[in-house]
């Protein structure tokens, strides 16, 4: 019997106490120390280990196909990074200075374990030449840039020549993309819109011919689609012929031909003399 008492005893004095019990004896007189003590043990092992795992970076691996952009530029930024720790490197940080390279249109950083760090750039692409500062991308983004020959086939924009926002060259892009889908369905193509204070903004065709829109900026769309459907009636060797049109005209356009001048209706349309600017 007494031997069961005991067996049982040793039961009862090894059975787990609740957890809210032993942590309340340990938070008792010098209990918060110990906790401490085990947090801090806990962190600087851990530290250690974290420490231990950071091994230098050995070897960087650039990806990427390269037109405009200058690989130099990149690995410039990249050899900086030899040496650093391959778990500790700000990846956000090294994205944003390669991020800030000419033609850099994106960027990915990866870690490959144990001492490799695999960097895939995307080269911007240009969609038209701005200001001459560079050039844009489809997002309307400026690209600084020299003037580059193998992009001399992209439309030039020479707006606001005081210069601009990222926000008005997002505008203009969407300007440009609208008055060029009008004169394509006759068969044109927008080589060039330019803006001056006198005579406000003009567009350039394929073959140099220049058309006149004026400053009144809500009225471009409109005045675009008049000249649409003035060329529309001419005749092949009419067009051939003509040297300038001007749009700056209530309803309808004037052009002039290389060797006389005449205004031509579009449909439905009254010829105005008077101009509006």
């Amino acid at each position: 019997m007494s031997g069961q008492r005991s067996v049982s005893s040793r039961s009862r004095r090894g059975a787990k106490r609740p957890l809210a019990e032993r942590l309340s004896r340990l938070t008792g007189a010098g209990g918060w120390a110990v906790l401490c003590l085990l947090a801090v043990g806990v962190l600087y092992g851990g530290g250690l280990g974290v420490a231990a795992l950071d091994r230098p970076i050995k070897q960087v691996m650039l990806e990427g196909e390269f037109q405009n952009l200058d690989p130099e530029a990149l690995r410039a930024v990249l050899l900086a990074e030899r040496g650093a720790g391959i778990l500790s490197l700000d990846i956000r940080a090294l994205r944003e200075r390669l991020a800030n390279i000419a033609w850099v249109g994106a960027v990915a950083v990866r870690r490959e374990y144990p001492a490799t760090l695999v960097v895939a750039v995307t080269e911007a692409q240009a969609v038209a030449a701005w200001n001459r500062q560079g050039y844009l991308s489809a997002q309307g983004e400026l690209i600084a840039s020299p003037e580059l020959p193998s992009l001399a086939h992209l439309p030039r924009l020479h707006l606001n020549p005081r210069g601009a926002a990222a926000t008005d060259a997002r505008q203009a892009l969407e300007l440009f993309h609208q008055l060029n889908s009008v004169v394509g369905l006759v068969g044109e193509q927008i080589v060039a819109l330019e803006q001056s204070a006198a005579d406000g903004l003009q567009l350039v065709l394929r073959g140099g011919l220049r058309v006149n829109l004026g400053r009144a900026e809500h009225l471009h769309l409109q005045r675009v689609r008049l000249v649409s459907a003035a060329w529309s009636r001419l005749q092949p060797q009419q067009r051939a012929r003509v040297a300038q049109i001007d749009a700056r005209y209530a309803n309808g356009v004037a052009v002039r031909f290389a060797t006389a001048a005449a205004r031509i209706q579009p449909p439905a349309q009254l010829i105005s003399s008077d101009s509006e600017g």
